[in-house]
């Protein structure tokens, strides 16, 4: 229009109010990052915190939603943690209740996440915990059959709210057709998912190359990098990496 506009500041009395905000917001420090790469090939970032009493994990592995068939890649890291190698689900509680620890898993559009948490003392206890869920998962049959029924009930219940649906059609607006991430799980075909496929895209998955353990503890790097090669020891990628899916970038399409 031509016209200018005057802008003013921010009245002195409000300044003195965001202060102290603005000191202690120049006083914080990211923490120190190590970087280790393990014997296995993995990556380990391990981030020095000032909690003396936790350890965090969180494992990030390459591959999420968008690299398997609608639903199979949330319903596998669904039940990964529901028992591990000779311990059913209940066996398997009751040994990371003892422990103080807490695991559970997700997974992304591209990538999977597994997280953990226990006591700093107990660093070998959570890598020797999240190497038998990785390396020897019990994928159990009642577990898995109930993992499908609640994520038909989870869709079906979804699909009568309105958010559902108007995040859909957004999803098919803006996304390229056939895309993953315009891509939404349907019932029925969850119905049809197999846990003999679970078990292969979960193995085909679980690559060191393709993982990064993010540790935050007031431990030293080396110690935790060493109870991790001690849990994994061994591991090895077998076979070819699957192919990964594409970002697809988001933009509004001509109908």
């Amino acid at each position: 229009s031509g016209e200018s506009a005057t802008i003013q500041s921010a009245p002195r009395a409000e300044l003195e109010l965001l202060e102290p905000v603005m000191t202690a917001a120049a006083a914080l420090a990211l923490p120190a990052i190590t970087e280790i790469r393990l014997d296995s090939g993995a990556m380990l970032n391990h981030y020095q915190v000032d909690d003396p009493a936790k350890a965090a994990v969180a494992v990030l592995i390459a591959g999420g939603v968008a690299d398997a068939m609608p639903g199979l890649a949330d319903l596998a890291l669904s039940v990964h943690d529901r028992g591990a190698g000779d311990l059913s689900a209940a066996a398997l509680s009751a040994r990371m209740r003892d422990q103080g620890l807490s695991i559970f898993g997700n997974s992304g559009l591209h990538t999977s996440q597994i997280f953990a948490t226990a006591p700093a003392q107990n660093m070998d206890q959570i890598a020797a915990q999240l190497a038998e869920m990785v390396i020897r998962p019990r994928f159990d049959a009642d577990d898995w059959a109930a993992a499908i029924n609640r994520k038909v009930n989870a869709i079906t219940s979804a699909q009568n709210q309105p958010d559902y649906q108007a995040g859909r059609r957004l999803a098919a607006q803006i996304y390229p057709a056939g895309s993953p991430e315009a891509r939404v799980p349907d019932a029925d075909v969850v119905r049809t998912l197999k846990l003999e496929d679970a078990k292969r895209l979960f193995q085909q998955r679980m690559r060191p190359e393709r993982m990064t353990f993010h540790v935050a503890a007031k431990l030293p790097p080396e110690a935790v990098a060493a109870a991790l090669n001690k849990a994994f020891a061994g591991w090895r990628s077998e076979g070819v990496a699957p192919q990964l899916a594409n970002y697809s970038s988001p933009g509004i399409r001509d109908e």
